[in-house]
């Protein structure tokens, strides 16, 4: 679970905002389901961080494998997304 962890910091760490999909030009249209997709990765942002984020337990025992791999997936498609806007 390390490795698919490591897997979106390094994927997040290349965005400069957690709200980048939000702060694209008003020419770029992005389609409803990357942006509803980009917020469920805002969720993912904050909360682990910090350890007074959830009421109880520490953020990594709220967190497993199926979140990692949503988040993932996620975040290759709106750099999948990106990539086709910028060529």
């Amino acid at each position: 679970m390390r490795h698919v962890h490591a897997q979106v910091v390094r994927v997040l760490r290349r965005v400069r905002s957690p709200h980048l999909l939000q702060e694209l030009p008003d020419t770029i249209r992005v389609p409803g389901e990357l942006v509803e997709k980009g917020r469920v990765l805002d969720s993912f942002y904050i909360p682990p961080r910090y350890p007074n984020s959830h009421p109880e337990g520490a953020p990594f025992e709220h967190y497993g494998p199926l979140q990692s791999e949503e988040a993932i997936r996620y975040a290759h498609e709106i750099l999948e997304f990106t990539r086709s806007q910028m060529a």
